[in-house]
């Protein structure tokens, strides 16, 4: 009976092993990047607004040798109410039910005196911000890094989270 136990377990580890050794890993194909790393706009398209207030910088940069610096200034108006400096891409569109990854990083040098929108996933229908990534000031001092889905994060606020500028 021992001998029957120790054969199925190493069986059982063998065919553990074998699986592992079979499976690769999870498969995804990038759409888009853009790192900045050409100096300039180029792996962006679509529209841009505020162009002139965008910086390629060597120091900081969190990954790569280049950074891109964008500094909104009073005059960086955009429908009377909002100030922006901005850049897009309009790629591949997904559907219903498709899962898509993204990854950025920010460095906030200062506190943000109001909420700041700082990404987006825009429809190309309706051009609302279908999610939406923001900073807002505390109450006190400090800020509060937010994220939401629907127009301008108002259908369902996932995340608030104080970060340290």
């Amino acid at each position: 009976m021992r001998s029957s136990y120790a054969f199925s377990l190493s069986t059982l580890l063998a065919l553990i092993a074998a699986s592992l050794l079979c499976a690769g890993p999870a498969r995804a194909t990038v759409t888009w990047k853009a790192d900045f790393e050409t100096g300039n706009l180029s792996q962006f398209s679509g529209g841009t607004m505020g162009a002139r207030d965008i910086e390629f910088v060597t120091d900081p940069v969190q990954q790569g040798k280049i950074a891109g610096k964008f500094t909104v200034h009073a005059n960086d108006t955009f429908g009377g109410s909002q100030m922006r400096v901005l850049i897009n891409h309009s790629g591949a569109r997904t559907g219903e039910g498709q899962d898509v990854f993204m990854s950025f990083y920010f460095l906030i040098a200062t506190d943000p005196l109001i909420r700041d929108n700082i990404a987006y996933w825009e429809s190309n229908g309706s051009f609302r911000n279908m999610m939406t990534w923001w900073l807002a000031p505390k109450a006190g001092g400090g800020t509060t890094l937010n994220f939401g889905t629907g127009n301008l994060g108002s259908t369902k606020h996932i995340l608030t989270a104080d970060i340290a500028v």
